[in-house]
């Protein structure tokens, strides 16, 4: 991790992400191990698939129906990643 600054839980299926703001990304701590779950490790601020999808110093995440609201500080933005479907969107900014 590079500056961790948030813990999520995703209470319908106990996942547990960090916001993990100097790698831009959004990370899924598993049994074993951390996976990249969000964002490419570089800056950017690209939407898609969440392999796709690139933040800039996120800072916090809040989970809600099946979705994470992030906050991507450096792009100045509210990006939404759905986890039913993957993908990762701006919501404003």
């Amino acid at each position: 991790f590079n500056q961790p600054m948030k813990l999520v839980l995703n209470y319908n299926t106990s996942d547990v992400y960090v916001v993990d703001r100097g790698n831009h990304a959004i990370r899924l701590l598993a049994f074993g191990g951390v996976n990249n779950f969000a964002g490419t490790g570089g800056a950017g601020f690209t939407n898609g698939s969440i392999a796709q999808a690139s933040f800039s110093a996120p800072t916090s995440a809040v989970y809600l129906n099946d979705k994470l609201y992030v906050v991507d500080h450096g792009n100045h933005a509210i990006r939404v990643i759905d986890l039913i479907n993957e993908t990762v969107s701006t919501l404003a900014g």
